[in-house]
C-alpha cells in the first residue's frame, strides 16, 4: 500500500484446544519494520465419537467407533465383556477409528455398559453407551419313549435343550435317579439336545406310581415339566388246582402259576380239616417247572376229610387260589371198617 490505510484481516476459528500465535509484519521501502503480534484464545476442546450409543441382540457383535478430536484422549470400558481394540483401555491423540467387541449376554437379563471419553486434563468427558439385550427364553425337553415304565422298572433318557443353563429334578420320587444315585442333574446352555440317563427301580408294591421331573433354566422362572408313570407289580395268578395219588397217608396236589411281573419265589399249598381255616393250615411248599408246580402231602391220617388251597409268592406278595378243593384219604387196609373181603375170590 501506499500511505495511510485502513488492512482488514480475518482469523478462522481455532481448531486447536491450545491458544495460538500469528504475527503480521509491515516493511517500508526505507527499512522501516513494524511486528503486528495477533493471540488467538485456545477453541473447545473436542471429542466426537460416532456412534454415541450401541445395541445388539444377545449374541453380542463388534462395531467401528469413528473418533474426531484434536486433543490426547484415553476411552476406557465399564465391562469386562466390552472391548476397545481388544482392551480395556486405550490412548490416542487426534483422530482415530475403534473397534468396540461386546460378548454374548449368558444372562437373564440385558446388559449394559459404557465406554468414557476424557482428555489428558480431565476437562471433557464423553460417554458411549452399550447394549446387549438377554436371549429370549427356549427350553425344550422330552423322553426317548413314551412315560409309562412296566413295573419291573427299568431306564428312561430324558432329553433338554436351552439357551441357558438349566436343572432337572426329580420331585418325591426316591425310586427314580439319575446316574449316581442323585435326584437332580444339572446341565449347561446347549444348541443340540443333551441326553440325561435316568434309572428307575421296581414297583413291588400293588399300587401304581407317579412320578413329576421339573426341567428349570437356573438364571429365570422358564420351566417344563414332564410326568413318569409306573405299572403296579402284580401278583402271580393259580389256575388248575387238582389232586391225585391219595392213599390212606398222603396225596399229591398239583397246580399251574403264572405271572405277568415279578417271578415266583416260593410256591406250595396249604391244608386243613377245616374249610373255613384252609388258608392258615399247614403250609407245604413244592417243586415248580415251568409254571407247573407239584406238592405231595404225607403224614395225614387215614379215612379223613382234608380242604386244600394252592398258593404262589413274589416280591409283591402271596396269592391264595380261589378255589378250595378237598379230597378223603384212604381207610387203613386191614381195618375193621374196611369192607370184608370176599375170601372165595
Amino acid at each position: 500500500g501506499s500511505g495511510s490505510q485502513d488492512l482488514i484481516f480475518d482469523v478462522d476459528a481455532s481448531t486447536l484446544a491450545t491458544s495460538q500465535t500469528g504475527q503480521l509484519t509491515l516493511n517500508t521501502a526505507d527499512g522501516i519494520q513494524r511486528i503486528i503480534t495477533v493471540t488467538q484464545r485456545a477453541g473447545d476442546i473436542i471429542i466426537d465419537p460416532i456412534p454415541t450409543d450401541k445395541e445388539f441382540q444377545y449374541d453380542g457383535g463388534e462395531f467401528t467407533l469413528t473418533v474426531k478430536s484434536n486433543v490426547t484422549w484415553t476411552a476406557k470400558s465399564s465391562e469386562n465383556w466390552l472391548t476397545i481394540n481388544n482392551t480395556r483401555e486405550v490412548t490416542f491423540n487426534g483422530n482415530q477409528d475403534l473397534n468396540i467387541r461386546a460378548e454374548r449376554n449368558t444372562g437373564s437379563g440385558a446388559q449394559t455398559g459404557t465406554i468414557t471419553f476424557n482428555d489428558e486434563d480431565n476437562r471433557k468427558t464423553v460417554i458411549v453407551m452399550v447394549k446387549v439385550h438377554s436371549m429370549e427364553p427356549s427350553l425344550d425337553s422330552w423322553l426317548n419313549t413314551n412315560d409309562s415304565v412296566p413295573a419291573i422298572g427299568g431306564e428312561r433318557t430324558i432329553y433338554v435343550r436351552s439357551n441357558y443353563d438349566w436343572i432337572v429334578r426329580i420331585e418325591d420320587a426316591p425310586w427314580i435317579y439319575f446316574d449316581g444315585e442323585l435326584n437332580f442333574f444339572q446341565g449347561t446352555s446347549n444348541s443340540t439336545a443333551l441326553g440325561v440317563h435316568m434309572n428307575i427301580e421296581p414297583n413291588t408294591t400293588d399300587r401304581p406310581k407317579s412320578a413329576t421331573l421339573t426341567i428349570k433354566m437356573i438364571s429365570n422362572s422358564t420351566q417344563n415339566t414332564l410326568t413318569i408313570n409306573q405299572s403296579a407289580g402284580t401278583r402271580p395268578e393259580i389256575q388248575n388246582v387238582a389232586y391225585q395219588d391219595t392213599t390212606h397217608t398222603s396225596a399229591t396236589v398239583s397246580f399251574r402259576y403264572s405271572t405277568s411281573t415279578f417271578p415266583v419265589t416260593e410256591c406250595g399249598v396249604r391244608y386243613s380239616t377245616s374249610e373255613s381255616g384252609v388258608r392258615d393250615g399247614a403250609k407245604v411248599t413244592g417243586s415248580s417247572e415251568n409254571g407247573m408246580s407239584t406238592v405231595k402231602l404225607t403224614g395225614l391220617m387215614p379215612n379223613t376229610r382234608y380242604y386244600v388251597c394252592a398258593y404262589a409268592t413274589n416280591v409283591v406278595g402271596t396269592t391264595f387260589s380261589n378255589e378250595v378243593i378237598h379230597f378223603m384219604t384212604r381207610r387203613v387196609p386191614g381195618q375193621d371198617d374196611n369192607e370184608i373181603p370176599d375170601l372165595e375170590d
